[in-house]
């Protein structure tokens, strides 16, 4: 019993493919008058308008039996088993129809369903393809029904478009299995015989980049939020009703022993709702609360209703309190300004070798995480220049623009003379960055090489890009966020950085590290708990992305979390399904 799903956006095309052949019998039906095609198109299509926004509303399922279970499937066996197989997965209350062909050798039917059902709501395809192959291998196990021996007795040569090429991967990547070891020769073998391997990034990027907007707003609402500014929400654009919905954000945090609840509703026009909740002696208690233009106080009640009068609809009270010194919202907005990193902003290592020019452990730690991700460095060297800028320009780089340079050295000149500055003067800052590698000689005898920094890896420069990030946020505590860990690093690398975290002694503060991944091997490397981890699944429907953990799915603590999640047990992985044809 094999079992294909598909989906679709128009009842009339499938219908007349199931009920169109002349071989084709309809067995069961529920929900539509069976007059004739037309009349079930029209009943599927009345009930699909009570969700028009559903984009595919038509769900297509055939069942295939082995023809070893030939004389086992009567027509009443097929629709008692398509009924039982409905059942199983979630399909319940809905239009459908059951239809018999008979141009195969192998027994199948096709089922035509109604994704809207009965009471307006819509039936999951939450990881239907998994669900799929474990319905009918319940159901093969219950009825004694065949059980194949493989892919490999199927007839490839019938099959066409996307089942063929499904095919030819599959014999492809079982060829390049027995021939490696390794994932990278796994990949290599791929390409050689002209199958280009991508990873596919899902929704779990946009929870990062989420995060990020928000706090930058937070942040900033007060200085950059003008008249007709529009507030930085990007809505679901994947549906033709999300854009006029509000995007709502909320943050649970704790700031020097005192715990905060803030957040806020906004479209891109003005804010709907916001609020701040403190509990500095235990017991939560609130700073203020606003609906649209409408704000609750409880205490500093004068101060606070001046600062809702300089609120526009479109800035925050909590950023605007801020400027204006509110006590309250000065401790509860530090947590954003001083204890979120986000790696983004970590990205170009001259400038912050600049910046931590004069901070000899930072510059130390930028070095050993060079040092771990090459093992043949055995040395970095930094050399800062923060040079003053003068009439003559030789502060300047050689390769800096001439009308740069006289632009700068102008606006120096005018700043050196202002009566109402003393004792400024503008710098440019320069640095230079050497690694020191062993190497051999000519003679056999052992030397040291400098290269410069662009001449290092990938791997070392991405490392040392991102270290400032994470010494701060161990050095302080705090929350880092890093999108796509394992970006240009190895795994190994990647294992490094979380065992940081999850270091007492390296992570005395309690930092917290959040990061996306692709890469399944942290699974298994121990170094997590199962409530650590956290999946983004992409609903094949409606492109909706849910956050979900593992913890949230009973498992246990034996269970290994690496093997399970391939397996498709706890779903988020790409949708990939290959029909036998017997």
């Amino acid at each position: 019993m094999i079992g294909k799903i598909s989906k679709g956006a128009g009842f009339r095309g499938c219908v007349n493919y199931v009920l169109g052949k002349p071989d084709a019998k309809l067995l069961a039906a529920e929900g539509v008058l069976t007059d004739s095609i037309q009349t079930i198109t029209d009943c599927f299509q009345s009930q699909r308008m009570m969700k028009p926004h559903i984009r595919q509303p038509v769900g297509h399922i055939s069942l295939s039996y082995a023809p070893e279970d030939a004389s086992r499937m009567t027509d009443e066996i097929l629709v008692s088993l398509a009924k039982e197989y409905m059942q199983k997965m979630g399909i319940k209350e809905t239009q459908y129809i059951i239809a018999r062909h008979k141009d195969q050798k192998h027994p199948h039917v096709h089922i035509v369903f109604n994704r809207v059902d009965n009471n307006r709501r819509t039936i999951s395809d939450k990881n239907d393809c998994y669900r799929n192959v474990k319905v009918c291998k319940e159901l093969k196990e219950k009825y004694g029904l065949y059980f194949g021996k493989g892919k490999d007795r199927v007839r490839t040569h019938r099959l066409k478009g996307n089942d063929k090429t499904k095919y030819e991967i599959y014999h492809a990547v079982k060829y390049s299995l027995s021939k490696s070891n390794n994932w990278k020769l796994f990949i290599s073998e791929l390409s050689r015989q002209g199958i280009k391997t991508e990873f596919k990034y899902r929704g779990k990027s946009n929870v990062i980049r989420a995060f990020w907007l928000a706090v930058q707003f937070i942040k900033n609402a007060q200085r950059t939020q003008h008249e007709k500014s529009e507030i930085p929400i990007h809505s679901f654009a994947l549906n033709d009703y999300s854009a006029e919905q509000p995007t709502e954000f909320e943050f649970i945090y704790t700031k020097s022993n005192v715990k905060y609840w803030y957040g806020f509703s906004a479209t891109r026009q003005k804010i709907l709702k916001e609020y701040l909740f403190h509990a500095p002696k235990g017991q939560k208690a609130t700073v203020f609360t606003r609906a649209e233009q409408n704000f609750s106080f409880t205490e500093d009640k004068a101060l606070r209703k001046l600062i809702g009068k300089m609120v526009s609809e479109n800035q925050l009270f909590f950023s605007v309190a801020c400027t204006m010194n509110d006590s309250a919202c000065v401790k509860a907005m530090q947590w954003f300004r001083e204890d979120v990193r986000f790696s983004r902003d970590y990205t170009d290592i001259p400038d912050q070798l600049i910046t931590y020019s004069e901070d000899p452990l930072m510059l130390k730690a930028i070095s050993n995480y060079a040092k771990a991700a090459d093992l043949g460095i055995e040395d970095v060297q930094f050399d800062v220049n923060n040079r003053e800028i003068d009439n003559n320009n030789s502060a300047f780089p050689e390769n800096m623009p001439d009308e740069l340079k006289n632009a700068l050295s102008q606006f120096a000149q005018a700043l050196a003379s202002s009566p109402n500055i003393q004792m400024q003067q503008m710098r440019v800052g320069q640095v230079d960055a050497k690694t020191t590698h062993k190497g051999k000689n000519k003679d056999g005898s052992s030397g040291l090489y400098k290269l410069d920094l662009d001449d290092e890896s990938d791997g070392t420069r991405r490392l040392m890009s991102i270290a400032p990030a994470i010494e701060s946020t161990l050095r302080t505590g705090g929350l880092l966020l890093i999108d796509e860990i394992n970006r240009e690093l190895h795994p190994i690398l990647v294992a490094y950085i979380v065992a940081k975290f999850q270091n007492k002694n390296a992570n005395p503060h309690g930092a917290q590290l959040i990061f996306t991944t692709h890469n399944t091997e942290l699974m298994g490397m121990d170094l997590l708990r199962k409530d650590q981890f956290y999946f983004v699944d992409k609903h094949n429907a409606d492109g909706v992305s849910e956050l979900y953990s593992v913890s949230e799915l009973g498992t246990r603590t034996e269970e290994n979390i690496q093997k399970n999640y391939i397996l498709g047990k706890y779903g988020a992985i790409p949708n990939v399904e290959i029909e036998e044809v017997e």
